[in-house]
């Protein structure tokens, strides 16, 4: 059941836009961050070849750090000469700076 939202008046004939109202239900519900840490772990996971995704065991985001364990030493050696450059295309393709480190377990 949809909670009708404090910022949300149509008791006045106030309209607002669908991405407004789905921003403000996000955010009252505390799933915003949620859906920005899918979106982070998703990018990071289709930023890898096919053939290095099998060597990511889990990846999680959280106060700006991706944490990724891997099961390869060698994987876990390139993926941190190629940290920068994994940080700038994964906040490229979100259209904003929000991962801030990379943390190889």
């Amino acid at each position: 059941m949809v909670s009708k939202s404090k910022n949300i008046d149509s008791k006045f004939g106030k309209s607002i836009s669908i991405a407004d109202a789905m921003g403000v239900y996000l955010k009252e519900n505390k799933l915003d961050k949620k859906i920005q840490a899918h979106r982070v772990v998703e990018g990071f996971i289709q930023s890898l070849p096919l053939s290095f995704r099998k060597d990511v065991i889990k990846a999680e985001f959280s106060n700006g750090i991706l944490s990724v364990h891997v099961n390869s030493a060698p994987f876990r050696q390139n993926l941190q000469m190629a940290s920068n450059s994994i940080l700038e295309t994964i906040n490229d393709n979100l259209g904003a700076t929000i991962v801030h480190k990379l943390l190889l377990r």
